[in-house]
């Protein structure tokens, strides 16, 4: 180590990086005289190469010397010494090495063989009893057999050629040997090279002899070749098994199968084995009698309108009876198992029953019994064709269903395409789309379109103001333009909504696309409203009762209707009842063409009519007055407000200078 005046570096000579440590000074371990002292290290001595180490045949056949001390950065040759040669290999010593071993071969040690000429020169001095030597070279001597071969090797105490001999062996007889009791070897034990022998079969064993060699040149006592294989050697005969087994039979004509067994007409087989004791000696066998066995039972599985009791274990060559189940009609079918079925899980061969259920009672909308064809048929204005399905229900009752026969109605009603209307007339295009029988764009049964002035339940008014023919396009979607009707009328009183319905070639749909009149006049409709409470009565113990709340709701309405007059029905009047003994909010939307103000003041021009009209009606209701806590002398009306006119724009008028 040297230090360079700010930091400590390797001396020449040296390789590495420098570490100081500091370490207790061990002598002086003790308090309070313990010191510390510095510690150098990571430089290591560089240092040449050594020479590679050699086996003792590889160090008489390569010359190394150069290789003995390389420096580092230099390299070195390696070569082959006489009499081997080959080719020289590099090595080298790498820079700043630290390792004496550390020297680097760039391939391998060289490749060295001996001179074939130097070889031949030197003299067997002792010939083996396998070979002899021939004027051009050796060969293998009598009685053995081979390719002889001389080579020479070096003698690793003195580096000298020493000659060796190899590649013949000795020529003996082949032997074989088996334990399997079949095989008749005796003439196979030992068999002379050159010559052949045959292999039999042993008693109680037959068949056709096979034959082995032996090489004249074998050298493998184990070598004999098995030309022909082994051969197929079977039991020739042998007497009845004893005891006789199950399934089978003796006759005076052979074997044949016991009851409930069955051969499928290709008869008994007698066989000759060998018995399993392993003493090659044979024993009786016999096949091709299978037990008869019942079919698989029949399942009703998805299916319970069949009764497969009498299913569950049919013999072979046997059948049952397969009736409709109890609650079902329909003629009986049947099962059969094959004769001679062998197979518990053989399915039966089934001739299956219609089972069928009763009509529906009552018949749904949309379909009918035609009694000349004797079948179900879509009713009047109805599209489809239907279909009488038997549904299986809980415990596999059966319930009758209708399915296939839909209103055909416009798919979809677009937007009122206004030019002009106004509260008493309409003016404009009403646009619709074909017609959807069931969930399906369908017009095949339409012949054309009516459209029509309705109320709020569908209720036409007259004649249709506008007939619409059928479009000659096909649709498969819903294109809610594809009819387009210019309409300019005047609106029907009491009409709420414009219905459109398709005529079809079994009469006029019962049902059909829809447009609210408010959808096209908007929500202009004038309303008169006014209030009034029922005094001494309970709005929770009422409303708690859904059918005496409704009772209440429709005397009221009706009650207002006739007082209001001018062909106001109790469906164009809302309730709101709330609590304060009970509080009602009376709206009124005067059907069109109607104008509110005539109602507001028929109302608001004779309010002692009105309130007796309204006590009247809530006196009427059963089961009212006869509530738990009421005193039905105490039953009025109350704080009956003056009906007043709303309009469109959200404006009270009550006055009558409203008219």
């Amino acid at each position: 180590y040297t230090w360079t005046g700010s930091s400590w570096e390797c001396a020449d000579g040296y390789i590495g990086s420098v570490t100081r440590s500091c370490y207790p000074n061990e002598t002086e371990w003790a308090y309070p005289t313990c010191t510390a002292v510095a510690t150098l290290s990571g430089c290591e001595l560089i240092t040449n190469c050594g020479p590679p180490t050699l086996t003792d045949a590889e160090a008489c056949a390569i010359d190394i010397s150069a290789c003995d001390s390389v420096a580092p950065g230099q390299s070195c040759e390696m070569s082959c010494v006489y009499p081997w040669e080959g080719t020289s290999t590099q090595a080298y010593c790498p820079t700043g090495n630290t390792d004496a071993n550390g020297l680097v071969l760039n391939k391998t040690l060289p490749t060295c063989t001996v001179i074939q000429d130097e070889c031949d020169a030197v003299e067997v001095e002792v010939l083996p009893a396998a070979y002899t030597k021939l004027l051009s070279g050796w060969a293998c001597a009598t009685s053995y057999t081979g390719d002889a071969e001389k080579s020479c090797v070096a003698n690793t105490d003195s580096c000298e050629l020493e000659p060796v001999l190899s590649g013949c062996s000795q020529v003996v007889p082949c032997e074989y040997s088996t334990d399997d009791c079949r095989y008749d070897i005796y003439n196979c034990l030992k068999v002379q090279p050159g010559d052949s022998c045959e292999i039999g079969c042993k008693a109680p064993y037959s068949g056709t002899p096979t034959t082995a060699v032996c090489s004249s040149t074998n050298n493998d006592p184990d070598g004999l070749n098995l030309i022909e294989g082994l051969p197929t050697c079977g039991v020739v005969g042998c007497s009845d098994p004893d005891p006789v087994p199950d399934g089978y039979v003796q006759t005076v004509s052979g074997w044949g199968c016991a009851e409930n067994y069955t051969d499928a007409g290709l008869g008994v087989v007698k066989t000759c084995v060998v018995a399993e004791s392993g003493s090659c000696t044979s024993v009786a066998t016999l096949s091709g009698c299978i037990k008869v066995e019942p079919c698989a039972a029949l399942s009703n599985e998805g299916s319970c309108w069949l009764d497969v009791s009498a299913c569950t274990e049919v013999l072979a060559g046997g059948s049952c009876a397969i009736p409709c189940r109890d609650g079902w009609l329909g003629t009986a079918g049947s099962a059969s198992c094959p004769s001679g079925n062998t197979d518990t899980s053989t399915e039966l061969t089934t001739s299956l029953p219609t089972c069928y259920c009763e009509d529906p009672d009552p018949v749904p909308a949309g379909y009918e019994w035609d009694k000349d064809a004797r079948e179900w048929v879509c009713e009047e204005g109805y599209a489809g064709s239907a279909v009488k399905s038997c549904v299986a229900g809980t415990n596999c009752t059966t319930s009758p269903v209708l399915s296939g026969c839909n209103v055909p109605v416009p798919c979809e009603v677009a937007t009122w395409d206004d030019a002009g209307s106004t509260k008493n007339s309409l003016k404009g295009t009403l646009r619709f789309g074909p017609a959807k029988v069931g969930d399906k764009i369908n017009e095949d049964e339409v012949l054309s379109y009516k459209v029509y002035f309705a109320d709020a339940d569908c209720v036409v008014f007259g004649d249709p103001i506008a007939t619409v023919s059928k479009s000659s396009s096909s649709m498969s979607c819903c294109k809610t333009d594809l009819y387009n009707v210019p309409l300019s009328v005047s609106v029907v009183l009491g009409a709420t909504r414009l219905l459109i319905v398709a005529l079809t070639s079994r009469g006029i749909a019962p049902d059909g696309g829809i447009l609210d009149m408010e959808d096209i006049f908007g929500a202009f409709q004038d309303q008169v409203r006014f209030t009034f409470t029922i005094s001494n009565l309970n709005y929770a113990a009422v409303t708690a009762k859904a059918l005496l709340t409704y009772n209440l709701e429709v005397a009221i309405k009706k009650a207002v209707a006739e007082e209001a007059a001018n062909d106001v029905s109790p469906s164009h009047i809302d309730l709101e009842l709330t609590a304060g003994s009970i509080v009602v909010n009376v709206i009124i939307k005067p059907p069109y063409p109607i104008v509110a103000e005539d109602v507001q003041y028929k109302l608001a021009s004779n309010p002692s009519a009105l309130s007796v009209a309204l006590r009247t009606a809530v006196r009427s209701v059963e089961g009212l007055l006869t509530m738990d806590g009421v005193d039905p002398d105490l039953v009025t009306i109350a704080s009956l407000s003056r009906p007043v006119l709303v309009q469109d724009s959200g404006d009270s008028v009550g006055t009558s200078a409203a008219r």
